[in-house]
């Protein structure tokens, strides 16, 4: 958040403006063209599989906020979770908040502007954070704007993970060799 309040304030020093975020991981590396095409389709990462692990491919999907859960547990320890955004626009509480794998997801920027504004309204957001221990990139972000999805486009789309390549050591990715990379580059297909 504090990158996209960066980017924000500069952004418009150097005639730039942002129509959607998509998040990723310091070790991300984006080869394949198209995926702002997609993004642009699709406006937000909010498609929903239930039963399914969200990390079957990128799907966001519910999970209760009263969850013994260790992850949703640790997260609802975050006073501006319980209390910024798990609330719907007319003030009423969620009883379900969405998790989502962070990289690749996307969201409209001005869900995320009212996000961040409301972030910064909120007196120890920023200073709290440190104390979770939990990663809230998982929650913050597709909850936000699952509970705003008529202002969150056709909202169908799933998490660009899976045009990505990452360096995480983890089963769903992997980490190309420089021959990989030259063959990626010079073969790169639209979506």
């Amino acid at each position: 958040m504090l990158n996209l309040d960066h980017a924000l304030r500069i952004g418009p020093t150097h005639s730039i403006s942002f129509t959607h975020l998509m998040i990723c991981s310091s070790n991300s590396r984006l080869f394949r063209a198209g995926l702002e095409q997609y993004i642009f389709k699709h406006d937000s990462s909010l498609g929903i599989k239930d039963g399914r692990s969200p990390y079957d491919f990128g799907f966001a999907f519910h999970k209760r906020a009263d969850d013994p859960g260790r992850w949703v547990h640790r997260a609802m320890r975050w006073t501006p979770l319980r209390s910024v955004i798990t609330t719907f626009p007319n003030g009423t509480k969620s009883m379900l908040i969405t998790k989502v794998r962070p990289t690749g997801s996307f969201y409209p920027m001005q869900l995320m502007k009212d996000l961040l504004e409301a972030l910064n309204n909120f007196d120890g957001a920023w200073e709290s954070t440190n104390r979770v221990y939990s990663i809230l990139e998982e929650f913050v972000w597709a909850t936000w704007s699952d509970l705003r999805r008529e202002r969150a486009g056709r909202a169908d789309g799933h998490t660009v993970i899976a045009s990505m390549t990452m360096s995480s050591g983890k089963n769903e990715s992997w980490t190309p060799t420089p021959e990989q990379l030259k063959s990626l580059i010079a073969h790169q297909k639209e979506w």
